[in-house]
């Protein structure tokens, strides 16, 4: 969904939830819902979306790893500075070396919730790896496309 954001192919439906909030309550905490179904999203429906390729392009050498943050609740590539509730910190035993290129994803409704917490060790590198070697990827670079 992020990427389809970033590419104009999908709108960000929380982009004025900071300004129209609606809460829901669990277990004392407060979390922020607001999803814009007003909008008129007519303009989506004859784009060509982007494609398979393209998608392992932008999180291969497009999306800044350990910088920026995946969030389709702005829809945007920000810094992670621009995240200050975002938890940091993978789990433990997540290599210090692998800390500096980890993925953040914003959890769209906890926004303290890095859904990295996933990613046990190594499991960044693999994820990283996956994006490298997709036979996609190997076919466009063989083909001569720029950006590789």
């Amino acid at each position: 969904i992020f990427f389809l954001q970033i590419r104009g192919d999908l709108p960000c439906l929380q982009g004025d939830a900071e300004s129209k909030p609606e809460w829901y309550i669990e277990d004392q905490k407060k979390y922020n819902v607001y999803i814009d179904e007003t909008s008129d999203f007519s303009e989506f429906a004859d784009r060509n979306m982007s494609t398979f390729a393209d998608f392992i392009r932008f999180y291969r050498n497009e999306f800044r790893w350990g910088e920026w943050v995946v969030s389709i609740r702005t829809g945007k590539c920000l810094s992670l500075k621009k995240y200050p509730k975002l938890a940091k910190q993978p789990r433990s035993g997540v290599d210090p070396f692998e800390l500096f290129y980890f993925i953040h994803i914003e959890d769209p409704f906890d926004i303290q919730r890095n859904l990295h917490c996933v990613l046990g060790p190594h499991k960044n590198q693999k994820l990283w790896d996956a994006f490298e070697s997709t036979p996609t990827v190997r076919r466009w670079r063989n083909r001569g496309y720029g950006g590789y």
